[in-house]
């Protein structure tokens, strides 16, 4: 029996290796991630095999050999560790039940499609298991980079974002309508909250669901500027027009009131910020608040309910001196607040974000609410 030569045993133990490697990817399903999972197994042994693999009697430069490994080295890092992530990101934490981080991958994967050029440092994967909104808390203490974690399962997706500084209305230009609005109140200051802190929505591989938690991601990075006093922009403002008029059979829609919410408040603050009122912005913010609280109204998380609710009050008070009936808006604006109050006690979220609150009670004693004690179940 003839034997096999030092050249001819890598060359066999390559091409056997590929083939494994092969097999094993169809029998899990070939997907995208499994693909590149099992490409980044088979790709050191077979480095190993062509170190050794002689072509005509000569090595492969060692050299090259070390810069492939290095390179392929790199790239896993990019993928699967995501170092990169720059400040105002989303972590996706692995959802329940993918051990192997698959289905974890395939949508992060697909939310980047929707994220746009920065997708790369704006989504990225978790190592930290989040099976809770107490987890995801913890993560935001312990990561200050990142703007939200994503985490849940296939069936249903939660977004957890970092409590947005609420925006002061005090704040903005002396010159501005907004601080002579707030003169001829007789108030001190009124707070909007600008993002709701968390929201969830099923179907989790659904393309509707890559296409809205890549817009929402996007959209929040982009109006964190709009709570210091910038304007509007027309992709910010195409973006959540476009995430709020997503349609798909999802077990709720409550989520689509957040991209209204932050649509709301955007145009709020540019109607206000000026010399003079921009009607038709204070309209589109008033238009978009009523929209995100029909929403709500049929079923959403306590916290985003509170922030429409708030925000409601805040454009009615506003409203309320060039009215025919301002004590009537002025009596809708403390139903409001009360109905926020109440909504946001009523959320876990209350005991994890208890700062939370602060807009909320600050707008009632600016109109001269009384805060009503916290529930027993509340205190504990």
């Amino acid at each position: 029996m003839k034997k096999l030569s030092v050249s001819t045993l890598p060359l066999i133990g390559s091409i056997l290796t590929s083939i494994a490697g092969a097999v094993i990817t169809v029998v899990l399903g070939g997907h995208e991630a499994i693909r590149g999972t099992v490409q980044l197994a088979v790709f050191p042994i077979l480095l190993i095999l062509l170190a050794w693999l002689r072509i005509a009697g000569v090595r492969i430069p060692r050299v090259l050999v070390g810069v492939s490994a290095i390179g392929v080295l790199c790239g896993a890092i990019v993928r699967y560790a995501d170092v990169g992530l720059e400040e105002g990101a989303y972590g996706v934490a692995r959802f329940e039940s993918d051990a192997l981080e698959n289905k974890t991958r395939i949508f992060r994967d697909n939310v980047r499609r929707f994220v746009g050029e920065e997708s790369l440092s704006h989504v990225g994967l978790l190592g930290a298991k989040v099976s809770s909104e107490s987890d995801a808390r913890s993560v935001l203490r312990e990561r200050p980079q990142l703007l939200g974690v994503i985490w849940g399962s296939e069936r249903w997706v939660t977004i957890s974002s970092r409590l947005a500084p609420p925006i002061s209305i005090r704040q903005m230009p002396d010159t501005s309508y907004a601080r002579r609005r707030l003169q001829e109140l007789g108030v001190a200051d009124l707070w909007l909250i600008g993002r709701a802190p968390r929201i969830g929505l099923s179907k989790g591989l659904d393309a509707a669901t890559f296409e809205f938690v890549g817009r929402f991601v996007r959209a929040s990075s982009m109006s964190q500027n709009v709570s210091r006093g910038a304007f509007l922009s027309s992709d910010l403002e195409h973006l959540l027009q476009r995430a709020a008029s997503i349609r798909a059979s999802w077990s709720a829609s409550g989520h689509l009131a957040a991209p209204k919410l932050m649509l709301g408040t955007a145009y709020l603050t540019q109607a206000i910020s000026g010399p003079t009122l921009e009607w038709g912005d204070f309209r589109c913010a008033e238009a978009s608040y009523r929209s995100a609280r029909i929403i709500v109204n049929k079923g959403g998380d306590p916290a985003l309910k509170a922030a429409v609710y708030n925000n409601e009050a805040v454009i009615r008070i506003l409203m309320a001196p060039d009215s025919n009936n301002p004590k009537r808006l002025l009596k809708e604006a403390r139903v409001r607040l009360k109905q926020a109050y109440i909504t946001i006690e009523d959320s876990h979220l209350a005991t994890l974000e208890p700062a939370y609150w602060d807009p909320i009670k600050a707008n009632m004693k600016a109109l001269g609410m009384e805060i009503p004690a916290l529930k027993k179940s509340r205190r504990k």
